[in-house]
């Protein structure tokens, strides 16, 4: 159970994150056509121009925000991967008890000798 958790939480935080940064691309694409654009007009519309450099900070803003979730989401997916390879590895194993085994043998006193029965 553990186990389905621990690979769970990490695809789902790979996933997440990978989401993220593709979504983060048309951020990134929009603040590039902005600082496009302001280039031309920073001479010759300078109220033009700075309404795109508002337009491009807060862009810029929602891109490091992205950015920031985006790290963390990957660092989540990192330790559960970590955390699910170590306990694939570290787990205790279930083992069969010796009474349990397959070969058992029984060696019992009959009034004839000795009689030996089991399962192998």
């Amino acid at each position: 159970m553990a186990l389905t958790i621990g690979t769970v939480v990490t695809l789902g935080a790979f996933g997440a994150a990978i989401g993220v940064t593709a979504y983060n691309q048309q951020w990134i694409d929009e603040y590039n056509q902005y600082a496009s654009a302001f280039d031309y007009y920073r001479t010759r519309n300078i109220p033009r121009a700075m309404q795109l450099q508002a337009q491009g900070r807060e862009h810029l803003r929602v891109i490091e925000d992205n950015e920031s979730l985006a790290r963390g989401l990957y660092i989540a997916g990192g330790i559960g991967a970590a955390v699910t390879l170590g306990m694939l590895i570290f787990w205790p194993r279930e083992t069969v008890p010796a009474s349990r085994s397959a070969l058992r043998i029984h060696v019992l006193p009959t009034p004839g000798g000795l009689a030996v029965a089991g399962t192998f």
